[in-house]
This record gives structure tokens, sequence and C-alpha cells, in this order.
């Protein structure tokens, strides 16, 4: 079936369910870490004090400072990443590879504790689909590393199918299994059928994925915050016993994008989404440093053969007319077409609550 609908899901659809939002992602770490006993958490807590401390002199002494004076999260992170790709350091603070992984391995360890429960959002909107019939119309973009929407998707399953645009590990592994007749089906992740495929494409990575450098397989772990787990405990590889680690685009304005997966999901999204018809920006600002986004965005926006309509799914209670009007104005600025962008004072909640057709007149 065509895809005719793609749901954009931005850091508010996530925060509707209890994640964190960037701007939040340091003061909900030390709250949610404020009496740790993993060693390596600590070590990771102290690393990252200790530049907050040097960097923008940040005092741990005074509580007062919690949630008021952190630097954003891009601010932080981009200096380190500037510093890493000029091949440079700082006066009296040399590990900056540390401290950057280290920043990562924050969002991994406070998305884990901040999604212990949640809503249910994500689920009430598929099933709404569902009813409607749309769901298989319908591709979603998440930004997010979180897999909020990935598990909705895989209770879907067997009627629906979870497709990430990754030739997963698991696949072959499957199909070696299957020849040798060894096989249990609750073991492995099956390659997924087109004629049922959701297309989910995480632009930025995943908790779920695990990469080996070393054979360059990459695996998924269905239903399991693997990439935060592994900051605490080392992983090995199954295939080469090479040590795996996470794939995570992190907030900043020096995006990476050098993995060869991530840039075979990035690949599928633009192939995949040629011919849709209708956007519906979740929980997203449209940040300037999403120049990447905007890129892929504008390449599907001159390829279409259709006309197109974008609607703007992002308001909430405390959102002045000020902010509201801002990001209106940085999605007006960007598409050529002005006509086609619809800004909803609809929230992630009720954009879940009444499905896609309903907010179009709303």
């Amino acid at each position: 079936m065509r895809i005719e609908n793609l749901i954009f899901l931005g850091a508010g659809a996530s925060h509707s369910e209890g994640a964190s939002i960037q701007a939040k992602l340091f003061s909900d770490f030390f709250i949610t870490h404020a009496n740790i006993s993993d060693l390596k958490i600590i070590r990771i807590k102290q690393n990252i004090q200790n530049f907050l401390n040097t960097f923008f002199g940040f005092d741990f002494r005074f509580n007062e400072q919690i949630d008021k004076n952190f630097p954003t999260f891009e601010e932080a992170l981009g200096i380190l990443e500037l510093a890493i790709q000029k091949n440079e350091c700082f006066r009296n603070f040399e590990n900056i590879s540390i401290i950057r992984d280290d920043l990562i391995s924050l969002i991994a360890l406070t998305i884990k504790e901040k999604l212990i429960e949640f809503p249910n959002n994500h689920s009430r909107l598929l099933e709404r689909l569902k009813r409607e019939n749309n769901l298989l119309k319908t591709s979603f973009i998440s930004l997010n590393y979180d897999i909020i929407i990935d598990n909705r998707l895989t209770e879907l399953y067997p009627e629906y199918h979870l497709d990430y645009g990754i030739d997963f590990i698991n696949y072959e592994e499957l199909d070696e299994a299957k020849r040798n007749r060894t096989y249990n089906e609750d073991e492995y992740w099956s390659r997924p059928n087109p004629e049922k495929a959701i297309k989910l494409f995480k632009l930025h990575g995943s908790l779920n994925w695990l990469y080996c450098p070393v054979c360059l397989n990459m695996r998924l772990t269905p239903k399991e915050k693997s990439g935060s787990r592994i900051m605490i405990m080392p992983q090995k590889c199954e295939v080469c016993s090479g040590s795996l680690t996470y794939i995570i685009i992190p907030p900043t304005f020096f995006k990476v994008m050098s993995n060869h997966y991530l840039r075979q999901v990035w690949f599928d999204a633009e192939k995949s989404l040629r011919n849709i018809k209708k956007i519906y920006f979740c929980g997203y600002s449209f940040p300037d440093a999403d120049i990447h986004i905007k890129y892929l965005l504008k390449r599907i926006e001159l390829s279409l053969h259709n006309d197109l309509e974008i609607y703007i799914i992002n308001w909430h209670e405390n959102k002045s007319k000020h902010q509201a009007e801002l990001e209106k104005e940085r999605y007006l600025r960007f598409f050529k077409d002005k006509d086609i962008i619809h800004y909803k004072e609809l929230s992630f909640q009720d954009f879940c609550r009444i499905g896609i057709e309903s907010a179009e007149d709303f």
C-alpha cells in the first residue's frame, strides 16, 4: 500500500509519555541519579559535574542552581564535538572524547529512568489509525532515541510488522536457524513482510540498536533499551566477540552521519516518502540545529508530484502566543508553499485521541 501520511515525532511526543525534553536533560539526570551506587554511573556523574564546573562555572555545592543555570545540551555537546573534529583540546582539559561519550550516556540513562511508566498516548494513536484504515498508509519518522513508538508497533505483530529500513543481523540468524530447523520463533526477529510493514525511520538512532564496529553488523534488541544497558555493562558481539556500541546521533549542530546503517535509514526514508500527501509534525519545534532534517524534507518536498499538506501539532497549555508565532514562522519560512501550513492548537495527546482526520478539521 502506498504511503500517504507521515507522522513526524519530535521530543514533545516522547515527553507526553514522561521522557525528558532536551532542555531538562541535565537536571533530570542529576535528579534521577541523586542517590546511585553503581560505580560506572558514579564516574559518569563525577566527570560531567567536573566538565560543567570547568567549562560553565556550574557549582554543585548550591542545589538552587539545579534546573536554572545549566547550559543547553547543544552548547555543551557541540563544543566537544567541534573540538574532536578539529583535533584540538582545552587547557587543563584533554579528555574530550571521554566527556563526549559520558554526555551521550547521560541521554540514555536519563531516558531509561524517566520511561518506567507511560500513559499510552502512542497506543491510542495507533489504534485510531487502525480503526480509520490509515495505519498501513502511514509511516513514522522519530528523532527520539527511546523505543516508545517501537514497542507499541511491535505489539501489533503479527497483523502488522515493524520495518526500520535496516538489514539487521537478526534476519540472517533466523534464516540460518530455519535452515537448521533449530529455531524458536520467539527467540528471533523476522524480516518484515512488505505487505504488512509499517515504516519507522529513526534518523538519529535508537536505544535498541547495537552496532559492532569489527564485523560491521547491527543487532536489534526488540523491546529492550540495550543502548542504555551497555553504558553500565559492556557487551560482546555474538558473531566476532567485538565490543558492541550504541548508534545515537546527539543533539548538536555538528551531526556526523557516517554510520552505514544510519545512512541506509536516511536513504530509505527519502525513497519511501516520495509520494506522501500529508505530514503531521508532532512535538517538534523545527530547530535550526536540525539542518540534516531540513535537507531531507526539502528533497522530499521538491520531489513530490502531488499536493502536500502540513499540520503542526505542538501545542501545550503553557505555550505562549509569542512562542507559537515564532514556531509557526520557522515552518512558514522553510516550506515554499505557505498555504499548505496548518498550525493547530492541538497537543500530541489531543492528536492521539482524535486521530489524523479529525485533526485536519480542528
